[in-house]
């Protein structure tokens, strides 16, 4: 089952070990397959599955 939770900055960092200034790089770096973000009012959040991908893929 696709879980499309929403996770903050903060919630990402911790999910991938790495600081919110690291997140924010990857974001902002057009080369990078990090996942889209989702903006919602002025948060900024990536979907829970989003995220999981992206890290079984860096594992592979």
């Amino acid at each position: 089952m696709k879980d499309d939770r929403l996770l903050s900055i903060d919630e990402v960092a911790q999910r991938l070990g790495v600081s919110t200034k690291t997140v924010k790089r990857l974001r902002a770096d057009p080369g990078s397959d990090f996942p889209n973000a989702v903006r919602v009012g002025r948060r900024v959040l990536w979907r829970l599955s989003d995220v999981l991908r992206y890290i079984a893929d860096l594992e592979s």
